[in-house]
Parts: C-alpha cells; structure tokens; sequence
C-alpha cells in the first residue's frame, strides 16, 4: 500500500521521533561519572574518567589511603587513611581533599547511608565502627563489633550495616537507628568483602580463607550454604538490576559472576594481577576492578564478561568507588483540579529507574506518611483526603540509592474547589538533580514526541481509510 506524500512525512516524523527517544535513553543510561581509586602505596587516589577510561591528576590524601565511599549527593568522596586514622573527603567538583575526619586505628572499610546523612567506617586497629555526621564532618561514638574488621555495607533502607570480622570469620549486623551490635552471624573464613542486593533481601559475603561466598538472608539474619568462588574472594559488587554479584578472587586473578536468585557460580573471567576491590557504575554496564600486581584499574565489559585495557594509577591501588548517576523525578496528580473531600494520590517517576530507593512525599511542608519504596522507578503516595479549600503545595523526593543522586520533583500546585470536576492531571512536573550532565535526560519530550508522531501517522491513516472506503 502506497503511504503518498503525506504518509512518508508522517514516517519520517515517526522515524526521527524514535531515534531521538533511542539517543535520548541511551544517554541516560550510558556509563558516566568518576571512578576514584585509592592507592595505598602512593598515597594518592586518582579519579577516572567513566566514559573514557582516562585517568585525571592523582590527589594526595595523607600516607595509606585505603576504602572509598561517595556522597550520594555526588559531591565528595569520602576515602579511609589507614596509617592515620582518619577519613579525608575530597570535593568531586574540583578534586582537591579537604580536612581530615579523626576516626580509630586504621580504618579500612567505609560505607555512606541511602539517605546521605552518616558514613560508617571500618577501624580495623580499634575492632569498632565509627559513624561520621556528614553534615558536621564530626565522627561518634564508635560501636563495638568482632575481631578485625575489614568490611562494611548497608541496606538500602538504611537500617542496618554489616560489618565482616575477619578475625573471628562472622559478620556482625548493626542498628543504625540505636547505634547498637546484634548477634554476629558464622561465615566462612577470614571473611572480608560484603555487598548487600539492590532489594535488600540478600548479602553476600566473600571468605579469603576459603575461596567462597556467604550468602545472608537479611529478614532473618542466617547464612546460606557458601558458594565456591575462587582462590583469595577478596571483595564483591552487586549489579544495579540485583541479578548478579561479582566476587573478586584475589590470588587467582579473576571476579567469579555468581546468579543472585539461585546462588550459583558461574565461569570466572579473568582480570589481572592481584585484583582487591570492585564497583560498577550505575548502569550496570561496566566494573572498575584496582589492580595491585600491575598497579592499575581495569574495567570490565559485564555483558560480554571481558577485560578491557588496564588503565595506570598509581603504585598499590587498593579501593574504588564510583560516583552515582544523575536522576529526574517526575510528579502527577490523580485529579487537578479536585473537589473537597476526593481522595487524591501523587504518584513520583524517577528517570533513570533505579534498582531501589524510595520517595517522600510531602503537602505543604508536612511528609504523607513514611517515604514509599519505589517499584518499576515509580512510588505512589498514601492516599489522603484532608485538603482543605485552596491551593496546596506538593512535592516529592527521591531519598537516593547508592548508585544514584538524589532528587526532587518541581513544587505541583495542587488546586481544591467546589467547582472542580476531579480530572486527573496529565502533565507531570520534573527538575533533574542539580548534579546533571550536559547531555542527561530531564523531561518527557521524547516519550511525547513520539505519542505524537504515533496520533498524528494514525490519524493519517485513519482518514486514508475512510477515503479507500469512499472510492
């Protein structure tokens, strides 16, 4: 069937409109940020450029710079000295390290909360964890935990940290709401890395003593059967899609991809000389694993599972973190304008769809109930139906995963009036975070192109048939 000249340009519409939607995604979820390595020998942490594996100016922090954490606000990193005892954070805007944060003896392991308001640091010399005030730079008391501590990661909710003992070959979880110890849980042994699911459901624990991998239900606090991984499992990284951990296995050169939903290994690949630690950008896309046999970072191709080309750093990188991805967060109303008395919902879209996280709404200043976990980069709010006559200010905030920054949705003028008819609303109100990329996705328009050019072609089409029908 001929489409005629209107119907090619309505094709070509089309045609544009898709690809741009394609670009448009495919920037949003490209490989993007920084990669700090820390360099125990050299003293140094030296930023990598994500999108083009070239390494930047090294930053001279203290004498043995060893764990690195990122603001989720993506503006610090925050790195552990080992010989002194303290954490120096590090503008990521400039690169340059501020005033160390006096902690124990040797920190080693750190570990920033969703929310961004405490980091949790691993003394090592102390057999204690320290939570930092990131707002005041000023460290707390220390909390009690095993035999030399290597280790930390914490839930996505915020709850609770994990700490690995290496000493006494346990995991010890933490409160962080009373700052408190719980019952430590048998692992295997010289346990030393830990990562816990995007979903919270899961921790997976890596045991240099033994070349497995520990995985802990977290609702009940119980190990799993351990999991063979590979000689020296040093470290590991969850990906964003909680599909697979990665175990770095430090004495055979290799990170060992082990299924998340049946915990079972899968082939190694192979890497480098000595690999210590492992991130992976927010994508999902790539790992970043520090070399300390040839005194590089390696990134690591996770779909095809390969190892690209080792770039320099330094002379004994130990730690790695990665700056987390941009985000847009979109509000809508149920009905806008709405009759006094309607029960209204605002429901909030995080763009990209982060693998967990949650949304705090918010009337006119006043939170609607406790922040609402995302599903599908979407949350909804409890319902309510208290507004009074008027105009009502409404918001919602993303409260941040560790892969991606925080962000809020522009301010929507919810209007309640008698004469309202209720209609839902249909313009969502978006601001992207104010960390955005030149280049990053922060509205709709691609999405409503698209719907346009798709109405517009059916149109089309639709008065061609009426009139093939009239021949």
């Amino acid at each position: 069937m001929s489409l005629g000249r209107r119907g090619l340009l309505w094709m070509a519409l089309l045609s544009f409109a898709l690809s741009m939607a394609v670009s448009a995604r495919h920037v949003s979820a490209a490989a993007t940020g920084t990669a700090y390595v820390s360099d125990f020998g050299a003293a140094t942490v030296t930023p990598v450029a994500v999108s083009t594996n070239t390494a930047g100016a090294p930053v001279g922090v203290g004498s043995n710079p060893y764990g690195v954490a990122i603001s989720t606000d993506r503006t610090t990193a925050y790195v552990t000295d080992y010989g002194a005892g303290a954490v120096t954070p590090i503008s990521t805007a400039t690169n340059t390290p501020g005033t160390p944060i006096s902690v124990l003896t040797n920190p080693a392991g750190i570990a920033v909360t969703p929310d961004g308001g405490t980091a949790l640091v691993v003394d090592q010399g102390s057999n204690a964890v320290t939570p930092i005030d990131l707002a005041t730079k000023t460290a707390g008391a220390p909390i009690a935990v095993g035999t030399f501590p290597l280790d930390v990661a914490i839930a996505p909710d915020g709850s609770t940290a994990f700490v690995t003992n290496n000493g006494s070959n346990t995991v010890t979880p933490v409160d962080l709401a009373s700052k408190t110890a719980g019952a430590a849980i048998a692992v295997g042994s010289l346990p030393q890395g830990v990562a816990v699911t995007p979903d919270g459901s899961k921790a997976f624990v890596a045991n240099f003593g033994d070349g497995t991998v520990t995985p802990i239900v977290l609702s009940t606090k119980t190990a799993g059967a351990a999991i063979v991984a590979g000689n020296g499992a040093s470290s590991l990284a969850v990906t964003p899609d909680g599909a697979t951990a990665y175990v770095v296995n430090e004495l055979d050169g290799t990170l060992t991809p082990i299924t998340v939903a049946t915990n079972t290994p899968g082939a190694p690949v192979a890497v480098g000389s000595l690999p210590r630690d492992i991130a992976i950008t927010p994508d999902g896309s790539t790992a970043y694993v520090t070399l300390q046999g040839s005194t590089a970072v390696v990134p690591v191709d996770l779909a095809a599972r390969t190892a690209g080309a080792p770039i320099a750093v330094g002379l004994g990188p130990v730690g790695v973190g990665i700056t987390p991805d941009v985000t847009t967060t979109a509000l809508l109303s149920s009905a806008n304008p709405a009759a006094p008395g309607a029960t209204l919902t605002f429901t909030a879209s995080v763009t990209p769809a982060p693998g967990y996280g949650a949304v705090q709404f918010a009337v006119d200043g006043t939170p609607v109930g406790s922040p609402v976990l995302l599903h599908g980069g979407a949350a909804t709010s409890p319902p309510i139906s208290s507004l009074a006559t008027g105009t009502h200010s409404v918001t919602a905030s993303f409260t941040g995963e560790l892969r991606y920054f925080v962000s809020s949705a522009t301010t929507l003028r919810e209007t309640v009036s008698a004469a309202a008819t209720s209609a839902p609303s249909t313009t969502p109100t978006s601001v992207p975070n104010t960390g955005a990329a030149a280049g990053t996705t922060t509205g709709p328009w691609p999405q409503v192109l698209v719907a346009a050019a798709l109405a517009s072609f059916a149109g089309v089409m639709r008065r061609r048939g009426r009139a093939r029908r009239h021949i």
